[in-house]
């Protein structure tokens, strides 16, 4: 039986490990006879680093973001500080993996672990071919070694980025993966709205901060909640992991008969599908979602760095608008409501660029890459 290893890592965020696990269903659906296994690699290394790593990143992202936006920006000294060093870190504890599973192929959703892969793969650890999944809508040159042998990217640019560092890899804009059940569960609005036990009439705006939680959402909520006397407006609040900040937007609005507040959720598909509109944070991941849908986003203060790239990309293609003040989304969602032939341009440009079956497709991929 052929072993597939997925490396991947929850510390930025849970987009990485979604798209591991995207990946994983849609290999057991369509080859079931592959054996996939998906490893984090910090927490192996030092549980204690990665939980150092996780605070300072999501306290940079809430207290100084535009630090973290020159960091990211700084790709020359990315590669002269970390990659080196961080491979040769990283390998020792991989080639014992590597060496127990003994997998035919590896692919990592997150860059933390390529120059680990590429170190061992350039000394012949191991006999296997490595892929690279980049789950933003831009590529960071920390994703690009020339021991990669091919890359799944969200789109075709992407891949004239990676070309310029390095031609050698093949490239596949089949979009980054995806929940299968993007590809196998939508349905209408109204039915989706009812399996959701909300208003089945209402413009319906799904609110949310990616699998963090983070973003401006309770300053969000408070403007809608002063224009609900007037707008016939539903919002389905999704706070992911912050179970703090669930519990008290749930208790704050919990008589309010057109806000409906939810921790994580496993059936985001039919959450999307119930919504007119998003407004989030424009995480790689969420994006993929919303575009599968056809969902138009609202982009509210981006992340500098990955996020603002994420965002330039939707809003060039008019598949989203973005608004950093969160005052004026109901202004600016009721003068959309007004230009009907606008809103329906934007769902048809979110669908154009959205990619449900692209779990499958990165199956595919990964198991013609066995052979």
């Amino acid at each position: 039986m052929d072993k597939i290893l997925i490396l991947t890592e929850t510390v930025a965020g849970y987009g990485h490990y979604s798209a591991a696990n995207s990946l994983k269903k849609a290999i057991r659906m369509r080859y079931p006879s592959l054996e996939v296994h998906i490893v984090c690699m910090l927490p192996l290394i030092s549980k204690p680093l990665e939980t150092l790593i996780g605070k300072f990143y999501t306290q940079t992202l809430r207290f100084a973001p535009s630090l973290w936006g020159a960091a990211y920006s700084q790709d020359r000294e990315w590669d002269r500080f970390f990659r080196e060093p961080l491979g040769k870190l990283v390998s020792g504890k991989l080639k014992e993996i590597i060496d127990s599973l003994s997998p035919k192929l590896i692919v990592c959703t997150h860059a933390f672990c390529l120059s680990a892969c590429t170190h061992l793969k350039q000394k012949k650890a191991g006999s296997f071919r490595l892929g690279a999944v980049v789950t933003d809508f831009d590529a960071h040159s920390f994703w690009i070694h020339p021991d990669v042998d091919f890359y799944i990217i969200a789109h075709e640019e992407i891949g004239n980025k990676i070309r310029m560092k390095t031609p050698l890899p093949r490239l596949y804009p089949t979009g980054i993966p995806i929940d299968p059940s993007f590809s196998l569960n939508q349905k209408d609005a109204r039915r989706a709205r009812q399996q959701l036990g909300v208003d089945l009439d209402r413009f319906t705006i799904l609110l949310m901060g990616g699998g963090e939680g983070m973003g401006p959402i309770k300053k969000s909520l408070d403007s809608f909640r002063k224009s609900f006397c007037h707008q016939p407006f539903q919002l389905l609040i999704i706070t992911g992991n912050n179970q703090a900040l669930y519990e008290s937007l749930h208790m704050e609005t919990r008589t309010d008969p057109h806000i409906y507040t939810f921790p994580f959720v496993h059936n985001m598909v039919d959450f999307m599908c119930a919504s007119d509109f998003i407004i989030t944070k424009p995480g790689g991941m969420t994006c993929s979602e919303a575009m599968a849908t056809g969902l138009p986003m609202v982009i509210c203060k981006p992340i500098p760095g990955q996020e603002e790239n994420n965002s330039d990309f939707l809003l060039n293609r008019g598949a989203a608008i973005r608004q950093d003040k969160p005052k004026r989304l109901p202004q600016d969602l009721s003068g959309l409501l007004q230009q009907p032939q606008q809103l329906a341009l934007m769902r048809k440009q979110a669908s154009s660029i959205g990619k449900p079956y692209s779990s499958f497709h990165g199956a595919e991929i990964i198991a013609d890459h066995l052979h």
